[in-house]
């Protein structure tokens, strides 16, 4: 049961990846086309037998190419990096070497006043390879002193985001709700521990510009990521219902 929770750290990056398939769009090509930077910064929290409340937190580096219709700005981004925190002993990751290789996520904003409001995006994968390393989905490696190995999970996933100008970009906050299968597992031990689930996760996110051809190895070869989220608090506890006291 520990394991199952564990591996619904992965939710963050479902909400970063488009369907597995659409192509990407003649924008994603252009060299001279305006590129911002990205990190999202998320948290989640589940109550989880013996264990009791765990926090789960995930920092995750997009690369995006730009377009402005007026009112609108139009991302197409791509995932550069994904960092989990590590807890209760056990490392969850997605493959480095994939990572830039899954789809891209198409994101509107539009003004609303002095905010700029994301059309509600929902995103999904299922057997199909996303990460293009010959397994179904999106291939999961579980570091744990018992029960470690690999998993493949497909994700169906909506997301909201809102935010304000700044630097010459975006930030603000984000929500993501992810139903996330267990397509495959490498062993029978994960295989019993693992299951689907449903989590919530929301957080922070910040764009920044940054020179048009960047790329993602660009980026990350430097000594620090470009842009950088307001961290976002834990996750608030459900405050226990009210006893009922009777008046005699």
């Amino acid at each position: 049961m520990r394991k199952s929770w564990l591996l619904g750290a992965i939710v963050v990056s479902a909400g970063i990846a488009a369907h597995a398939d659409e192509p990407p769009t003649k924008a994603a090509d252009d060299p001279d086309a305006e590129m911002w930077a990205g990190h999202q910064a998320t948290v989640g929290a589940r109550r989880v037998p013996i264990l009791g409340r765990l926090v789960t937190r995930s920092d995750t580096f997009l690369l995006a190419r730009i377009r402005r219709d007026g009112d609108e700005v139009h991302l197409e981004q791509q995932l550069c990096k994904l960092d989990i925190a590590p807890f209760a002993g056990v490392k969850v990751s997605l493959l480095a070497e994939g990572l830039p290789k899954m789809p891209r996520t198409r994101i509107t904003f539009r003004r609303k006043g002095l905010r700029w409001e994301a059309v509600p995006w929902s995103t999904s994968w299922n057997y199909e390879d996303v990460d293009q390393d010959g397994k179904p989905g999106a291939t999961v490696r579980v570091e744990a002193p018992v029960c470690g190995g690999t998993v493949y999970v497909g994700s169906n996933s909506q997301a909201i985001a809102r935010g304000v100008e700044k630097a010459g970009a975006l930030s603000g906050e984000l929500k993501v709700s992810i139903d996330q299968r267990i397509l495959e597992t490498s062993g029978g031990c994960l295989g019993l521990v693992a299951k689907d689930t449903k989590e919530n996760v929301a957080g922070t996110f910040a764009y920044t510009p940054v020179p048009a051809g960047s790329t993602c190895e660009s980026l990350l070869a430097a000594s620090e990521w470009p842009a950088h989220a307001v961290p976002p608090p834990d996750p608030k506890e459900a405050a226990p219902p009210r006893k009922r006291v009777r008046v005699r």
